[in-house]
C-alpha cells in the first residue's frame, strides 16, 4: 500500500461532548481505533476481519477457506455465541442490519431467490475512525440482538487541508493453498465459483479533507476492492468479478460552543458477476449493498448531553440473468453438456431477474445527564428512545421459464421456447417450471425505550437499566431488564470485580412475513402430445408457501462474573459468560392434508429454537510509548437446535423420542454440537512496534483450536433415533504481519509503503 499524508496524524474537529460517559470497566466493550486499525493486516479490507481479533468473537470457518480466495464479502461472525444474523451492526449511529433473508446460504444461481447477508452496507476500513464491539454486559442503550453490538464510526473532516491515496493488490501466484488430496484435482480445474484457484484482488481509495469555515469541514473518501476470478467454462477460462465501493461525503460543523451539526452521505454498491455451473450463456449479475443519508445533532447543556441522529437507508439483494432456463438432451447439435462431465444433458441460460430491496427510516434520540448526587449516590442517567420503520419489495419484473423433461420430435405450437426444430435435433420439453412476475411488500415497525442509571457509591458501582421493545411483525411488546456491577477492592482501580444479569431481545425478520406474502412461486406444468394444446397444470406437485403464526421474540438471558486487575503495568481481565437461549426461530411444515394432498404445503416460523453457551475469557493488554501488546483467549463450550430458521425443527416440546444418537449416547438436540463457529480454544495476540528509521512493524497471531463436527452417518436408526458421527475439524496457528515504512528523506507519513503476509509460515 502506498499512502500520502496518513489522515490519521491529522486532527479531527474538537468534539464538543466533554461530559460523555467514560464506560464502566464491567461493560464487556472492545474498540479498535484508528491507529490500531491501520495497523492490523487484513484480507479485504473490511472491518469484519479485525473484530475476530476480540476476545468472544469467532470468524465462520469459511472466511479463511484456500476455495475461496477471490471473495471480498466481510466474513459472518459469531459474538458471544449468537448466530451470525443476531449480531446489531451500526455505521454512526444508524442500524445497518439487513433483514433480507440475512441467513440465506443458497447459492447464487438459486432458481428462486438470491443470497442475503447480515449486513445492509459493507464498509471499508481506510473509512472508519473507531469500532466498539460489545458482547456482555451490554447497557440498555443497545438492543435487537442476542450475540453482540458492532457499532463503526467513520472518520471526521481534518482541521486542515489533508488528503491520502491508496493502493494494494494480491493474486494467486503469492498464494499456497492447502487442498485435500481427494480435491486436488477438482481444484485445480474448477469451473465453479465454489472452488477459486485463480484470483487477482485490487483496494485502492483516496479522501480529501477540506475546512469549510472555521469551525466546520468536509471529508470526500472513495475506496473500491475489486477481484477478478478467472474459472474454466467449456474448455477456456472466463472471468468472474467481485466489486466494492464505498463512497462517503461528511460536513461536520460547530453551531456553537456546545452544539454540532453533522451531515453525511454513504454509499456502498456491491455486485458480482456469476454463470451457472457447466451451462451455456447463463452469465449473470447480484447486486448488494446500498447507501445512507443522516444528521447528527449534538447538543451540550447545563445538565447533560441531548444526541438527536435521523437517517434514511437503502439496501438490495437483486440478480439479472437471462429469462429462460433450458435442460436439453444432449444431441449433435446441442453436445457442449457430455465435454463438461454432463453425459445426458446440455444446459443453457438463467432463472430471471429478481429485485430484493428494503428502505428504512429510523431516528433515535439519546440524552446523558450530567453527574449529580442523590440517596447518598453519585448518579449519571442515560435514556431515550427509537423508532425505525422499514419497508421490504420482492420484484421478479417477468415471468421466467425453466424447460425439462426434453422429448422426441414434435412440432413447436405457440411455445418456441419449449423446443427445438434445428435439423437433426428436434426435441420438446414435457414440463417447466414458472416463476411468475410478481411486486410485493412487507413492513414493519419497530419501537423501543430505555433508561439506566450508574449509581457510584464509592467502592461499588451498579448500573441497573430497563429496555422496552415493540414492533408489528410479532406485536409482542418485550421488557428486557439488564443489571451490571463493579467493586473496587481496594477503591484505587487496581483490583475490580464484575458481575451482571441481562436479558437481549432479538430483533424480528421481514423474511417470512415477505414470502407469505407471495404466492407459491413454483407451477409445474406438462406439454400435452398434442401440442397445439395449451400448457395444463401437472397434478403431481405440492409448491410451497411460507407464513408466520403467533410467534414470540426470542431471547437470551445471561451471567457475567469477573475480575479486572491492575498487572505488570497493563489491566487483566478475566470473565466468564454465560447466555441461554429460548424461542429461536426455526420452521416447520404442514402435514398433508389426506382430503387434498394437491394443496400448497406451508412453511411456518416458530419459536422451537433453543440454545446454550458458555465462556471463560482472559485478555491482558499493554500501551507503551512506541509499543503495544494484546493477549486474549476464550474457552468456550456451545450446543443449539438448529444454526438458522431455515432449519426445520416442528417439536414443540422436547419428549424421549425427539433425541439423537452422537458419540454413542443418546443426546437432546439442543447438547449436539454446533456445524460451525464452534471452536472451543480462541486466541490471539497482537503486537505492533516502532521500530525508528520509519518502520512499523504488526503482528497478529490467531490460534483456533480443532473442534468436532456433527455428521449424519447414514446408518438406519436405533430403536427409532437417528444416528450422527464425529467430523473432526483441524486446529490452526496462523501469523499475519504487516510492515509499513515511511522514507526518513520525506516529510513525516507523505508516503508510506505497506507489505502484508497473511499466514507467514503457511
Amino acid at each position: 500500500m502506498v499512502e500520502s499524508e496518513n489522515p490519521a496524524i491529522v486532527p479531527s474537529l474538537e468534539p464538543i461532548v466533554v461530559v460523555g460517559v467514560v464506560e464502566s470497566r464491567a461493560v464487556g466493550k472492545s474498540v479498535l481505533g484508528r491507529e490500531l486499525i491501520t495497523s492490523l493486516p487484513g484480507a479485504n479490507g473490511n472491518v469484519e476481519e479485525l473484530v475476530a481479533i476480540i476476545p468472544g468473537v469467532q470468524p465462520s470457518d469459511s472466511s479463511s477457506s484456500s476455495f475461496l480466495g477471490g471473495e471480498i464479502l466481510p466474513p459472518l461472525l459469531s459474538i458471544s455465541g449468537g448466530r451470525p444474523y443476531e449480531n446489531y451492526f451500526m455505521i454512526d449511529g444508524l442500524g445497518n442490519n439487513s433483514l433480507l433473508d440475512p441467513d440465506s446460504d443458497i447459492s447464487a444461481g438459486d432458481p428462486k431467490d438470491v443470497p442475503g447477508h447480515p449486513e445492509a452496507l459493507f464498509i471499508n476500513a481506510n473509512l472508519v475512525k473507531e469500532v466498539k464491539v460489545f458482547d456482555n454486559n451490554i447497557p440498555a442503550k443497545y438492543g435487537g440482538f442476542t450475540g453482540g453490538v458492532v457499532a463503526v464510526e467513520t472518520l471526521d473532516p481534518s482541521a486542515e487541508f489533508s488528503g491520502s491515496a491508496r493502493y494494494r493488490m494480491t493474486r494467486d501466484n503469492w498464494t499456497s493453498f492447502h487442498v485435500a488430496p481427494e480435491n486436488q484435482a477438482a481444484f485445480d480445474g474448477s469451473f465453479t465459483e465454489a472452488m477459486q484457484p485463480r484470483f487477482e484482488k485490487y483496494d485502492a481509495g483516496f479522501d480529501l479533507s477540506l475546512p469549510v469555515f472555521e469551525k466546520s469541514g468536509l471529508l470526500a473518501s472513495y475506496q473500491v476492492v475489486y477481484s477478478k476470478i478467472p474459472l474454466n467454462n467449456f474448455g477456456q477460462i472466463d472471468n468472474q468479478f467481485r466489486k466494492s465501493e464505498n463512497f462517503l461525503l461528511k460536513y461536520v460543523t460547530q453551531l456553537s460552543s456546545d452544539q454540532k451539526l453533522t451531515i453525511q452521505a454513504l454509499y456502498n454498491p456491491y455486485s458480482g458477476e456469476y454463470f451457472l455451473d457447466r451451462t451455456k450463456d447463463s452469465a449473470f449479475t447480484l447486486n448488494g449493498g446500498g447507501g445512507n443519508v443522516s444528521v447528527e445533532y449534538e447538543n451540550q447543556t447545563n445538565h447533560g448531553v441531548l444526541v438527536v441522529t435521523t437517517g434514511l437507508s437503502f439496501s438490495e439483494n437483486s440478480r439479472t440473468a437471462p429469462q429462460y432456463h433450458r435442460n436439453w438432451e444432449a444431441t449433435d447439435s446441442k453436445d457442449w453438456g457430455p465435454p463438461v462431465g454432463l453425459p445426458d444433458y446440455s444446459r443453457e441460460g438463467g432463472y430471471g431477474d429478481i429485485n430484493k430491496t428494503q428502505k428504512s427510516m429510523q431516528t433515535s434520540l439519546d440524552w446523558l445527564s450530567e453527574l449529580f448526587k442523590a440517596a447518598g449516590a453519585t448518579h449519571q442517567v442515560n435514556t431515550g428512545l427509537l423508532i425505525d420503520f422499514s419497508q421490504a419489495n420482492f420484484e421478479r419484473p417477468e415471468t421466467a421459464y425453466a424447460y425439462k423433461r426434453p422429448d422426441g420430435a414434435v412440432s413447436c405450437g405457440s411455445d418456441t421456447f419449449a423446443c427445438d426444430e434445428t435439423s437433426g435435433s428436434e426435441q420438446f420439453f414435457q414440463e417447466r417450471i414458472v416463476y411468475q412476475k410478481i411486486d410485493v411488500d412487507a413492513n414493519i415497525v419497530q419501537l423501543a425505550f430505555y433508561l439506566d442509571d450508574k449509581i457510584d457509591f464509592g467502592k461499588l458501582e451498579i448500573r441497573p437499566g430497563l429496555r422496552t421493545s415493540y414492533d408489528d411483525f410479532t406485536e409482542n411488546t418485550d421488557v428486557a431488564p439488564r443489571l451490571s456491577a463493579i467493586y473496587d477492592l481496594f477503591n484505587n482501580g487496581q483490583t475490580e470485580f464484575i458481575a451482571g444479569w441481562n436479558r437481549y431481545y432479538a430483533q424480528p425478520l421481514l423474511t417470512y412475513q415477505l414470502r407469505e406474502a407471495i404466492v407459491p412461486l413454483v407451477h409445474v406444468r406438462t406439454a400435452p402430445v398434442d401440442n397445439d394444446s395449451e400448457w395444463t397444470v401437472k397434478q403431481s406437485i405440492a409448491p410451497s408457501t411460507y407464513e408466520y403464526s403467533n410467534l414470540k421474540t426470542p431471547y437470551n438471558d445471561e451471567v457475567v462474573l469477573g475480575l479486572n486487575q491492575a498487572v505488570l503495568g497493563g489491566r487483566l481481565d478475566l470473565r466468564y459468560v454465560q447466555r441461554d437461549g429460548y424461542d429461536e426461530f426455526a420452521r416447520e411444515k404442514e402435514p398433508y392434508d389426506s382430503s387434498d394432498i394437491y394443496a400448497p404445503l406451508p412453511w411456518r416460523l416458530n419459536n422451537n429454537g433453543e440454545s446454550h453457551y458458555k465462556s471463560y475469557r482472559l485478555a491482558w493488554e499493554r500501551q507503551w510509548v512506541d509499543q503495544y501488546f494484546a493477549l486474549n483467549a476464550t474457552y468456550s463450550e456451545s450446543t443449539t437446535t438448529n444454526l438458522s430458521y431455515e432449519d426445520r425443527l416442528e417439536l414443540t416440546d422436547f419428549e424421549p423420542d425427539d433425541r439423537v444418537w452422537f458419540d454413542g449416547k443418546l443426546l437432546w438436540l439442543d447438547e449436539l454440537p454446533r456445524e460451525d463457529f464452534n471452536r472451543p480454544w480462541v486466541a490471539n495476540l497482537i503486537y505492533t512496534v516502532d521500530l525508528s528509521h520509519g518502520v512499523m512493524f504488526s503482528n497478529v497471531t490467531n490460534y483456533r483450536s480443532g473442534y468436532r463436527a456433527l455428521v449424519d452417518s447414514g446408518a438406519e436408526p436405533i430403536d427409532g433415533h437417528d444416528v450422527y458421527v464425529e467430523g473432526k475439524r483441524p486446529s490452526s496457528f496462523i501469523f499475519n504481519w504487516q510492515v509499513d515504512w515511511s522514507p526518513p528523506a520525506v516529510p513525516e507519513k507523505a508516503l508510506t509503503v505497506t507489505l502484508e503476509i497473511l499466514n507467514v509460515f503457511n
